[in-house]
């Protein structure tokens, strides 16, 4: 459990610090993750076609992969958080 406690923690700071950097990101991120938005949902709230927006939402997790990394080395292996 202090593990599982330690991984939301870092999650936590790196998301917040992805939103101070990125905040559109940050809101395209949380609604497709924690949302479960569709693509096209997502476009109609980002005021973007489908395609469009699915570019931005892989870069932007990729964004925040690499900042997961960065700030929670010690919970994310090497081969990213979406298996990559």
């Amino acid at each position: 459990i202090d593990a599982e406690m330690g991984f939301q923690d870092c999650l936590d700071r790196a998301f917040k610090a992805f939103r101070v950097r990125n905040a559109e990101g940050a809101q395209a991120v949380y609604l497709a993750v924690v949302e479960e938005f569709s693509r096209q949902e997502l476009a109609e709230v980002l005021g973007r076609t489908y395609g469009a927006t699915r570019e931005f939402l892989s870069q932007c997790m990729r964004k925040f992969e690499g900042l997961l990394r960065e700030i929670c080395p010690d919970y994310v292996p090497d081969e990213g958080v979406a298996g990559s």
